[in-house]
């Protein structure tokens, strides 16, 4: 079934949104466009699921492609596959939530959040159904300004290092990337993404490796790992959220759209090096986390354990590295969720802050518990699953990958529960006296419980379509 310009519906509602965004005065207004905006764009990526599960059956959905003849490298070419809609789907979800949440939040600057959230979102969409390789990089390096403007217009921190470190980095990853883009072109004479599979083996070694270290500072993997902690100890939970749930997810679109269907040899040769640096990436951040007080480097540190557990599965079952990364993407806004609520309630997000920390309920209390260890991945949860996974993938490499994996896994799980036999079991709780919540509290719990019904349904819903 055919629907004219479907696909470019997905970018235009977050920038028509933009536009009413930037006429609007009235902060509340400003608020409530943004949030409809998002919500817009959600409900249109549930139908564009629901519409590429139930009636297509090719690889690629609702191709749209305008090319120029002045233009032969950068061209309009966007579609749907298997891939892009659960990204959509994430990303849609994330922004709504992100905005939802932000509805009651004092914010200096609503009208530049407002407007860099949903060219944010526009931008990331893009990348995700982009079937050109310039315009691929241009959507995903071109997502890094709102998530800037953004910052800074939500940023309160004197240190301005953190914003420093991203820029570089950022910018650094953009540079490699695009030169990789231009020799890959050059050699396939395509931009096509759809194409260059059938250019396998006529690349040169050097565009492999220029390709694969701009996904390495986005994964992030070892030696430029150290950037990631830094970076989400000053930026605002919002930015923490679509830095983890999101641009870094960037990295996997990479693999799957260029280096896996242009280089797997190459990623076969040399996948003895890149499991030597995923496992020395996964011990330092197994190490950091012991030394570590504060909580958002410490779950930046979880995140980059899973994520190069996860890249490192990639060459053995496509399918199993998609669940992984999808479902992460869910815990991980999850959990920064769940810090914003400790750090509202403690005032600070150091672990000894945590022993002064206020919840109104043993219901609140009981929920954030659970909700850091089902995001952590510990055992007996619903975060659990996605571990099993990627080591029984693993086995396939290394039986000393596997246990590097499982001791790092053993090793922060077991630092929680010392977290929380010392601190988070001792918060005290409010009772009758207080009845009124807080209001930003109580949304944010909300939010955060949305999201983990959402990976719970997502679970259920990408297992028979991936597996």
């Amino acid at each position: 079934m055919y629907i004219p310009y479907f696909v470019t519906c997905s970018l235009v509602i977050p920038i028509v949104g933009l536009l009413f965004v930037l006429t609007a005065t009235n902060t509340q207004n400003i608020k409530n466009v943004t949030l409809s905006s998002t919500c817009f764009t959600l409900i249109f990526a549930c139908f564009v699921l629901y519409q590429c599960i139930n009636f297509c059956s090719d690889d690629v959905f609702f191709q749209e492609q305008y090319v120029s003849p002045f233009a032969s490298m950068f061209y309009y070419n966007i579609a749907f596959d298997k891939v892009s809609i659960w990204f959509v789907l994430i990303i849609s979800f994330i922004c709504f939530l992100i905005m939802l949440w932000s509805l009651h939040k004092p914010i200096t600057k609503p009208k530049t959040f407002g407007a860099s959230l949903l060219l944010f979102e526009a931008m990331a969409i893009g990348a995700a159904i982009s079937q050109n390789l310039f315009l691929l990089i241009f959507f995903i390096e071109g997502s890094i300004i709102p998530l800037i403007i953004m910052i800074c217009a939500l940023w309160q921190a004197q240190n301005r290092e953190m914003l420093y470190q991203f820029v570089v980095y950022s910018a650094l990853s953009a540079t490699l990337a695009i030169v990789a883009c231009i020799a890959i072109y050059l050699k396939t004479h395509t931009a096509n993404l759809q194409e260059i599979s059938n250019f396998k083996g006529i690349m040169e070694t050097w565009c492999f490796v220029v390709l694969l270290a701009g996904i390495a500072v986005k994964i992030p993997l070892f030696p430029i790992h150290f950037w990631l902690p830094k970076v989400h100890t000053d930026a605002p939970t919002e930015c923490s959220i679509l830095l983890a749930s999101i641009v870094l997810k960037f990295s996997s679109l990479l693999i799957l759209k260029i280096l896996l269907p242009l280089f797997d040899f190459e990623l076969y040769e040399y996948k003895t090096l890149i499991s030597i640096l995923c496992s020395i990436t996964i011990s330092i951040a197994c190490s950091s986390i012991i030394f570590e007080t504060d909580l958002k480097k410490i779950f930046a540190n979880v995140s980059i354990i899973h994520m190069n557990m996860y890249f490192m599965i990639v060459l053995y079952s496509v399918n199993s590295y998609i669940y992984c990364v999808l479902y992460h993407s869910a815990l991980m806004c999850m959990l920064f969720f769940v810090v914003d609520i400790l750090q509202g309630v403690c005032k600070g997000r150091s672990i000894t802050s945590l022993k002064n920390a206020m919840l109104y309920s043993v219901k609140d209390k009981t929920f954030v518990i659970l909700a850091i260890f089902i995001a952590i991945g510990a055992p007996f949860t619903w975060g659990f699953c996605t571990d099993i996974i990627a080591i029984k993938e693993l086995l396939n490499i290394s039986y000393i990958i596997v246990c590097i994996s499982i001791f790092a896994i053993v090793i922060y799980t077991t630092y929680f529960f010392y977290l929380y036999t010392n601190t988070i079991k001792k918060i005290q709780i409010i009772h009758s006296g207080y009845v009124k919540h807080d209001l930003e509290t109580k949304t944010t719990q909300k939010i955060a419980i949305a999201t983990l019904i959402f990976t719970i349904i997502s679970a259920t819903a990408f297992a028979p379509i991936l597996f």
